[in-house]
């Protein structure tokens, strides 16, 4: 009767026990996740957003299920290991898989039915995401049940340790957990290894604008990189190579993420912008004579339109040879009208001095992209330049380049690059000027990719697309030339970016 009396006793205590665990669970996802129910609305409009979209992110293809028992030797979760490193990878997910079941049968012998009911629902939860929305939705969700997975596998070590014979017990468990370690730090070792980081330095140059000229937009940004939208939240910033560019510019890129070309546009079409953000690079035409330069730093450059200029009357791109380029100036000059007052003005083109990468000795595996060479291992790159003049000279790489390169000129160090990425890998990365003194006639350079060591991007990408000299100040802003349309041929015999026509 007393044994009777002490069950019924337990039963209220368990029950009040349970209703305080939900209790608290509750209270702790309310806290948790107050973002999301302080504003339910537009929490469940974004979510459905998401499901619905077929953008993929940068998953060409979804990640496969038996990466979520973390184990994936590959600098990549997005490509599949080769060679051993598959093999390998194979059977490290064969012994996962045993010490899961081991862990998942030691969980039901041990009636831990409420963790394993959390472990299941998670399970059920990823599957059923993973069939009922997108591409990258499925991959964060296999990420964020990847460590109970792994965790449940590490129970399976503990069911060896329970294995009666001591010494055997101990053996197993060892090599089990030996196993699992290694695995799983071994592939974020790889992972860690090639990771792309963000570059800091620019995100911090680019912060520093949305401060220096807030409110002064709109402003069309010539870069690509989705993060400006919010760098430069302040500056009413839109951008030809965005996916909903502004209608008035959308022509000056070939599409989301391709590269800008200010020169495509029509004079009309920049009428609205009040600011343009560049990027640093001689070799680029700058903006319009409309258009001054209001402040620059290593990376970027900020025009502010002249009070009150209006749009040229023509714009027309340059380059060939200077005859060339006169015979179009002269067409400019024809096309104004007698007694109109009309003005040309020309961008001065800086003096460049290219570095010839497809006559460049280096290692012949090393592949192409976008006619750009990648570096796909440590080696050293070849490659000779003359120099029309002595004096102060300003190096420009061009490319994406994670981990540490090496440059010389006739054998004699003076820089070293690392962790600088543009926000895509189609838009090669114009990094900041490295000066030098050099004399004039006959050069060599030498650029090497060093041996990766254990930092994070040491493996990362390493693409260059060109090298390049000017002289020394070659970026900042080009020299512009007005004449009136008669005085035109006062500017031939230059070599300029681009000319226009003027109203007085």
């Amino acid at each position: 009767m007393e044994g009777r009396r002490s069950g019924t006793a337990r039963r209220p205590m368990e029950g009040r026990r349970i209703v305080s665990l939900i209790g608290a669970g509750a209270v702790a996802a309310l806290v948790a996740a107050w973002p999301t129910w302080s504003d339910l609305s537009g929490s469940l409009e974004v979510a459905n957003e998401i499901a619905s979209t077929t953008n993929s992110g940068n998953l060409a293809s979804p990640l496969r299920a038996e990466q979520v028992l973390g184990v994936w030797l590959n600098g990549s979760y997005k490509i599949a290991p080769a060679g051993s490193a598959l093999t390998l990878t194979h059977l490290l997910i064969a012994v996962t898989v045993i010490a899961v079941v081991l862990g998942a049968v030691n969980l039901l012998r041990l009636r831990a039915y409420a963790l394993a009911c959390w472990i299941a629902l998670m399970l059920l939860a990823w599957l059923a995401i993973s069939h009922w929305v997108t591409t990258w939705g499925s991959a964060k969700t296999l990420m964020l049940t990847s460590p109970v997975v792994v965790l449940l596998a590490w129970g399976g070590v503990g069911v060896l340790r329970s294995v009666p014979r001591r010494a055997i017990s101990v053996g197993l468990a060892g090599v089990l957990g030996l196993a699992l370690v290694g695995g799983v730090l071994v592939s974020d070792a790889m992972q860690y290894r090639a990771s792309d980081l963000a570059p800091t330095a620019r995100y911090e140059e680019l912060a520093s604008l949305n401060a220096r000229f807030a409110g002064r937009g709109p402003t069309l940004f010539t870069d690509f990189d989705e993060y400006s939208m919010y760098e430069l939240r302040d500056l009413d910033v839109g951008g030809p190579d965005f996916v909903y560019p502004p209608p008035a510019v959308a022509g000056a890129a070939g599409g989301y993420g391709q590269p800008v070309d200010l020169e495509k546009l029509s004079p009309a079409a920049l009428q609205a912008y009040q600011l343009i953000v560049t990027r640093v690079d001689p070799s680029a035409a700058r903006p319009p004579a409309a258009y001054r330069l209001l402040w620059q730093g290593r990376y970027y450059e900020a025009w502010g339109r002249r009070p009150s200029a209006g749009a040229a009357l023509e714009h027309v791109a340059l380059s060939g040879s200077p005859d060339a380029q006169c015979a179009t100036i002269q067409r400019l000059a024809q096309a104004a009208r007698s007694g109109s007052g009309e003005r040309l003005v020309a961008s001065l083109a800086p003096t460049i001095v290219r570095i010839h990468l497809g006559r460049s000795a280096h290692p012949s595996d090393w592949g192409r992209e976008r006619r750009a060479l990648v570096m796909g291992h440590p080696g050293t790159l070849h490659a000779s330049f003359t120099l029309p003049a002595a004096g102060a000279w300003d190096v420009w790489v061009q490319g994406e380049i994670m981990p540490t390169v090496r440059l010389t000129v006739d054998g004699r160090p003076f820089a070293s690059i690392s962790g600088q990425l543009s926000g895509n890998s189609l838009v090669p990365d114009t990094i900041p000027a490295i000066p030098v003194q050099l004399a004039a006639g006959a050069h060599s350079l030498t650029l090497t990719r060093t041996s990766p060591g254990l930092g994070s991007g040491e493996t990362g990408a390493a693409v260059l697309d060109a090298i390049f000299l000017t002289p020394a100040g070659s970026g900042s802003s080009p020299i512009l030339r007005s004449v009136a349309a008669s005085r035109w041929r006062s500017l031939c015999g230059g070599s300029y970016q681009w000319v226009e026509r003027l109203a007085e």
